[in-house]
């Protein structure tokens, strides 16, 4: 304020730095400075949703490389073959359950490398995927599911395939809804 009058400097005494010291500074002095004006505040939200959106990407990501390793190395399912009535012996199911979880788990995998390479949320296929992978192992008229005796090894794909899709649904769904990333429809 100009100490003779009581009114605000404006104008070229303000831009010549002949303010004295000890004035309080402006609002949007402040804001400028910090870099928490109207702008400020659009660049932090897309910083954070950007943030948000790669941890997703690494969750559903860690997800996908633990169904690859539950699939193929520490619990993989049934090998064994089924004898028919007619002599022909065939695969079991949760053989073509393990084949449908690694190709859907590498699906997810290069969905979510896309996603963080392109900074651009593919939540729907995201989620897609991760539901597809919780409820392969289960028996329904969509999926395949795995063998129903309580003694074999594909029991312990089917728990890593439902465990590891829910976390990854659950994260992908996270990122959307904290993520800021709906659309808006202004009334």
């Amino acid at each position: 304020t100009d100490a003779r009058q009581g009114r605000p400097v404006a104008g070229p005494a303000r831009r010549a730095g002949r303010l004295p010291a000890s004035r309080p500074r402006a609002r949007c002095e402040r804001a400028a400075e910090s870099g928490k004006g109207r702008k400020g505040n659009d660049m932090d939200q897309r910083r954070n949703a950007a943030r948000l959106l790669l941890v997703g990407n690494v969750v559903s990501a860690a997800c996908a490389v633990l169904v690859l390793g539950a699939v193929f190395v520490w619990a993989p399912p049934c090998q064994g073959l089924l004898e028919l009535a007619n002599g022909n012996l065939v695969p079991m199911r949760c053989v073509y359950t393990g084949k449908a979880a690694a190709l859907l788990a590498l699906l997810l995998l290069v969905t979510c490398a896309a996603s963080a390479a392109t900074k651009r949320p593919f939540t729907a296929v995201v989620v897609g995927l991760s539901v597809a992978l919780a409820l392969l192992g289960f028996e329904t008229p969509a999926t395949i599911g795995v063998c129903k005796s309580a003694g074999m090894a594909c029991g312990a794909t089917a728990v890593w395939l439902a465990a590891c899709g829910g976390v990854s649904t659950v994260s992908a769904l996270a990122v959307f809804f904290a993520g800021g990333q709906r659309k808006r429809v202004r009334p």
